[in-house]
């Protein structure tokens, strides 16, 4: 964050290095580094009071051959939610992905939540171009529907996931464990529970938006544009 010349968002110090104008407010919770930032990460992290960390990733857009597309189902305890795999006249299907770290320290005899980071991305399953032209659809509308998905679940990351996070993480700080394994499973399993949970909702959103109202039905009067 620090080019000689300018000075953005951090000083020199006396040692020629850039740093930030406030500790952490969480003190060493966060790490023994009070005046790091979302893991020195500033372009791919939000951590707007300096407690947990949230990156929302890059869309990622898996292209497959054949009829069929074939997805890839997680369990929930590694992000994944309730999903099948899509029927034989699918033509994509776009899935919110999540990934978690629930790192614990050890206090004075006991053990604490230390660093919570969630990764958050999209993930769409499609067709090649040549597939859906062999069947009469055109590629670019496969974008703008899926995008459609993707926007709903970035928004749900934004608006909901991150601050429902950091309400959980937040309310947990204080809480202490016998061992670290404790710490890391009890924190984990319980934030995990309502972020997923919370999900769960964007997705039945979504489609009850788009899906059923036949937005992302081809051929259909009500099709998107």
């Amino acid at each position: 964050m620090f080019t000689p010349g300018w000075r953005a968002c951090a000083y020199r110090t006396a040692s020629g290095r850039a740093k930030w104008l406030n500790r952490d407010p969480i003190g060493e919770l966060g790490g023994y580094n009070v005046y790091a930032f979302v893991d020195n990460d500033p372009t791919g992290g939000i951590d707007l009071f300096g407690l947990l960390v949230w990156k929302n990733d890059p869309t990622e857009w898996t292209t497959q051959w054949g009829n069929t597309l074939r997805i890839k189902v997680y369990p929930p305890s590694k992000g994944g939610i309730p999903w099948g795999q899509p029927g034989p006249n699918t033509l994509a299907v776009t899935i919110p992905r999540m990934k978690g770290t629930f790192r614990c320290e050890k206090g004075v005899g006991c053990w604490h939540l230390k660093e919570v980071t969630i990764n958050f991305h999209s993930q769409v399953y499609r067709h090649t171009d040549r597939w859906y032209r062999k069947h009469s659809v055109d590629p670019a509308w496969i974008v703008r529907a899926e995008n459609d998905h993707v926007t709903d679940f970035s928004d749900w990351a934004t608006n909901t996931g991150e601050p429902l996070a950091r309400t959980l993480e937040a309310a947990r700080l204080t809480r202490t464990f016998p061992t670290r394994k404790d710490c890391e499973e009890t924190n984990a399993n319980e934030i995990w529970a309502a972020l997923i949970s919370s999900l769960q909702g964007a997705v039945s959103s979504t489609i009850a938006t788009h899906d059923s109202t036949s937005r992302h039905t081809w051929g259909d009067p009500n099709q998107r544009p």
